[in-house]
């Protein structure tokens, strides 16, 4: 007599044997049988139908990439999903009508720990559970967290790449403030920085005469080796500008962003002492609120002297070119 259409529970038995017949591993005869069972239950050939289309998946699906381990978290589903009968909250009454916790009848079964039987719905799920336990074994464990000098290596990276978009967008608003700024972006290797160094009387903030836009978001900077940072060149104009013509990348050329936005290539020249221009290292700090005082305090110096030419004055932006690893 067939089985109701609607009655999805499925012999633990008939369950395996339809496994092995999508696996080919019946004899011909048997596979007759199964074939002919397919036909006349709907339940079975549902059941099969979605057995082989979890197989398909696993044979055609990219590898996956895990992101935590799953292989624990999906075998307690399936425990939990076999345990679908117990009462919720985690108990079920006993032959003596005692409660009993769910962790404790949710130890593990068979070679895996799955549960198998208990009906088609059940026993696919342990099937979807061997599946994920297979896939990670295959496909190994997500990697182990890095070591504290990989954390702390990565973050500095991080946090060199926020620091110098934030850096662009300080400067942006202090040659609005400031049009008589002119910034010059210098990318030179570690070496021609310290030969850049050599030739650059280095001071302190307070012995220097700053700019006022400077003065108001700058101090001096805690490092002279970081990645980006900004120098302020104080000098005549004749000296700063002989020093901006020799200084040189590797393609032979400096690039000068003037207030205008214009970009102009100085060819390289030999490089002479200029003791008399010197040199402030800066560190920009410049917050939301700093930014548009600076601007409402630069429309208020246009109003009360229309005409007046601004102070000129330079700062280098020094980007070093990482070595490659």
């Amino acid at each position: 007599m067939n089985q109701n259409p609607n009655n999805t529970t499925l012999p633990d038995e008939l369950g395996e044997r339809i496994s092995a017949y999508l696996d080919g591993e019946l004899s011909p005869q048997e596979a007759a049988d199964i074939e002919q069972r397919l036909a006349n239950d709907p339940a079975a050939r549902r059941f099969a139908d979605e057995l082989a289309g979890l197989s398909q998946l696993c044979h055609t699906a990219p590898a996956p990439v895990f992101t935590r381990d799953l292989a624990s978290s999906v075998v307690a589903e399936a425990l939990r999903r076999r345990a679908g009968g117990r009462q919720a909250g985690g108990r079920q009454a006993t032959g003596e009508g005692e409660p009993v916790e769910l962790a404790d009848r949710l130890e593990p079964e068979g070679y895996f720990g799955l549960p198998v039987g208990k009906g088609a719905r059940q026993w696919g799920w342990a099937v979807v559970a061997a599946a994920a336990v297979v896939m990670i074994s295959f496909y190994g464990r997500p990697e182990p967290a890095k070591g504290p000098a990989q954390v702390a290596q990565v973050a500095q990276q991080q946090r060199a790449v926020i620091n110098s978009q934030q850096l662009a967008s300080y400067l942006n608003a202090m040659q609005q403030s400031s049009p008589g700024m002119q910034l010059v972006n210098y990318r030179p290797t570690p070496e021609a920085y310290q030969q850049l160094r050599q030739r650059l009387a280095f001071q302190p903030t307070k012995s220097a005469q700053l700019p006022g836009a400077l003065m108001a978001v700058s101090e001096p900077a805690e490092s002279t080796d970081a990645q980006d940072q900004l120098v302020y060149l104080e000098g005549e104009q004749s000296e700063l500008d002989r020093l901006l013509g020799e200084l040189g990348d590797e393609e032979g050329s400096l690039v000068k962003v003037a207030p205008d936005r214009t970009s102009t290539a100085t060819p390289t020249t030999t490089p002479a002492p200029t003791p008399s221009v010197r040199a402030v290292p800066l560190r920009v700090t410049l917050t939301p609120e700093q930014i548009a005082q600076l601007l409402q305090q630069q429309k208020q110096q246009h109003a009360a002297t229309p005409g007046a030419a601004p102070r000129r004055f330079v700062v280098l932006r020094i980007q070093l070119k990482v070595a490659p690893q």
